[in-house]
């Protein structure tokens, strides 16, 4: 199984477990359960894929606010504080 198809039917136990149990083993497995579902959550989305550099990387902004001062120069001022 991939993380996500995990991720959701950890969460779905986990609080399947806690909200009609009130048992200590069953709400003890359902937080095991919903820690599970944040930590698979997060490796789900930390992917070198998912964090790859787009355009909202540092250097796609970084290049597009220098060209966005230049136009504001090229206008008579610059439209953004440095």
């Amino acid at each position: 199984m991939t993380l996500r198809r995990i991720c959701p039917a950890l969460l779905v136990v986990g609080v399947g477990l806690m909200v009609p149990f009130e048992e200590t083993i069953t709400l003890a497995l359902g937080v095991v359960c919903l820690v599970g579902f944040v930590v698979t959550g997060v490796f789900a989305v930390a992917t070198p894929e998912f964090l790859g550099g787009d355009e909202h990387s540092a250097d796609f902004v970084g290049k597009h606010r220098q060209d966005r001062l230049q136009e504001g120069e090229a206008q008579g001022g610059a439209k953004y504080p440095s």
